[in-house]
């Protein structure tokens, strides 16, 4: 397809999709622009009448009321044209407002859809930032498109009828001011798809530095380490490329928008030269003459807003559009199934990350019993959350099968299972919110919320489930642990046959630990629970331990038998033992004291 009707189909597929918004809202909004641009092209007409009379009555004395009665018609013109725009303006930035919430929303449902290892590859991050500009550039290009075609271009093409009729020869006026104008704008469209590709990146590492320091978290760790200097430095640098960047574009433009200026000032002074001209030798009225010469200004600028300010700007927009249906044609998962069961196999699993040059899941099997109790342990970098991923189908293996409820895992919906990740969200909402939100189609009844909240040893202040956790929202603050307990709170209340929590007692000390288990092994009873875990002491609540090394599996066994069996898992229990009883002991003084 050529570039021309590619840009065509993006046209014709943004105006089918936003006009689907409100359609009735859509086509009054136009219909005003449409109106604005025909009175424009009849102010022409009225004002060589005007004209043409009033020389007339100042020749002769005859024909006041005639001049009076065009003078009336362009005064009510005027007003017409100033209602008409103000209508379509006003109600452009209502349907801007709602266009921009549609496209989000297409966005974000395309997301759901899109495999969860996509997210991992910084490219196709790049992609959705590009998605979200375009996004926000949609009613904008729809707007200026539909602006050349209903208010713009009847002004332009009655211009060049009317011209014609006066003389054929001044409908050169158009063509020196339109074809050095659109030269100049393809070439400027051109160079910002360039920009847009190099610009995604450093938008997205522009946000999350303004992040590191302007979120409540990262300001604190900013302000104790000193660490705002720094950033503002690689923010500076950042702002500086992204700069220079766009300065590069900037001057290109300039240059051609110079040159096609300067072809348009040699064309106004011969437009004037072939008008008066005219006017001399009788080829032309006094009123034509005069018409023309106001309306040329007018037909000057309407053409520089036209071509520069709207087919350029639209121009310049069409790359960002076209990643935004780019990225709603990226590949979908389609999971239909509904487990039923919490059994989980692993055949021949395999996993590798987008751009790694190893595995980092190599060549497992096992299988997991519905309803038991499983416990992930190894050593940093060993695997342990990315084989829970696996398990949980949020990540299909590179190669192998693993079988989820009787499932291949690629076709689960997730609905049944329900994970705690260790950097799990900190939403800033009320505890009720907090927790519900897992699964807030489940009807919220406050009593089975505030029983999980006791058990799990929360206490929430001031106003019980309603109590918003954020103090940058007016809020409170809670400590790391209690928002740990939220998360898993939040985990336990979705309805599921499969729990998986990664580290959900690392902020927790020894002895809230030994409580926090023996209460959660009650809420979790039932459902196939897996636990990722460095803390070894933590084995005892669960029925069997899958011991993981560089990515392979080194046991699936009990706690005895891999005591038994693996010098491996030996040894790291050993090591922990004797650390636990320490940080125990520590705890046991700190409490006493």
């Amino acid at each position: 397809m050529s570039k021309k009707n590619g840009n065509l189909r993006v046209f014709l597929r943004l105006l089918k999709d936003l006009s689907s918004i409100s359609p009735l809202q859509f086509c009054f909004m136009y219909f005003c622009f449409a109106v604005d641009g025909l009175i424009f092209t009849l102010l022409v007409g009225v004002k060589e009448r005007v004209f043409d009379s009033a020389i007339r009555f100042c020749a002769d004395g005859t024909g006041l009321a005639k001049t009076v009665f065009y003078i009336g018609v362009m005064f009510m013109f005027y007003v017409l044209n100033s209602v008409f725009k103000a209508l379509g303006n006003y109600c452009a930035e209502i349907y801007d407002i709602k266009a921009i919430r549609y496209m989000h929303g297409k966005i974000n449902e395309k997301s759901r859809k899109i495999p969860a290892i996509q997210y991992e590859d910084s490219n196709f991050l790049d992609k959705v930032e590009k998605s979200y500009s375009g996004a926000n550039a949609g009613m904008a290009y729809l707007n200026s498109v539909m602006d050349l075609v209903f208010m713009y271009s009847p002004f332009i093409v009655f211009m060049a009828i009317y011209l014609w009729s006066k003389r054929p020869s001044l409908v050169l006026i158009i063509l020196l001011i339109f074809v050095p104008t659109v030269y100049s704008q393809q070439v400027k469209k051109r160079e910002h798809g360039k920009l847009e590709d190099e610009l995604a990146p450093l938008r997205r590492r522009y946000t999350s530095l303004n992040h590191s320091i302007l979120s409540l978290s990262g300001w604190r760790e900013a302000k104790v380490y000193g660490a705002f200097g720094f950033v503002r430095s690689e923010i500076k640098a950042t702002l500086l490329l992204v700069q220079k960047l766009k300065n590069r574009v900037e001057r290109t433009g300039v240059l051609y928008d110079l040159s096609a200026k300067m072809v348009n000032l040699s064309g106004y002074f011969g437009i004037m030269y072939l008008l008066f001209r005219e006017m001399m030798t009788g080829g032309i009225s006094i009123g034509v003459f005069s018409a023309v010469v106001f309306s040329v200004d007018e037909l000057y600028s309407l053409m520089e807003e036209a071509i520069v300010y709207r087919y350029g700007e639209s121009s310049a927009k069409i790359p960002r559009i076209r990643n935004y249906f780019e990225f709603l044609e990226s590949d979908e998962e389609t999971r239909t199934k509904e487990i039923t069961s919490g059994k989980i196999v692993l055949k021949d699993v395999s996993f590798r990350y987008p751009n790694a040059r190893d595995d980092a899941i190599n060549r497992i099997n096992l299988s997991i019993k519905d309803g038991e109790k499983i416990a992930i342990v190894g050593e940093n970098g060993a695997g342990k959350t990315t084989l829970a991923k696996l398990l949980s189908g949020i990540f299909t293996p590179s190669s192998g099968l693993v079988i989820i409820g009787g499932y291949n895992s690629s076709e689960i919906n997730y609905n049944g299972i329900s994970q705690v990740f260790q950097d799990f969200n900190r939403y800033r909402l009320s505890v009720r919110d907090n927790i519900r939100i897992s699964d807030y189609t489940k009807e919220a009844r406050d009593e089975e919320i505030l029983r999980m909240v006791r058990e799990l040893g929360l206490s929430p202040e001031g106003d019980g489930l309603d109590t918003l956790l954020s103090k940058e929202f007016g809020g409170i603050d809670i400590s790391h642990g209690q928002w740990q307990r939220v998360a898993i709170a939040r985990g336990i209340y979705r309805r599921n046959k499969i729990l998986i929590l990664d580290e959900p007692t690392a902020a927790i000390d020894p002895i809230e630990e030994n409580y926090m288990f023996e209460t959660f092994r009650e809420l979790s009873e039932g459902r196939t629970t897996i636990i990722i875990t460095h803390r070894l002491s933590l084995v005892r609540f669960v029925d069997r331990i899958i011991l993981l090394r560089k990515g392979q599996l080194e046991g699936f066994d009990t706690h005895e038998n891999l005591l038994r069996k693996s010098e491996y898992y030996r040894m790291m229990w050993e090591l922990q033992s004797e650390r636990y009883l320490e940080e125990k002991s520590s705890s046991s003084r700190a409490n006493l004291t």
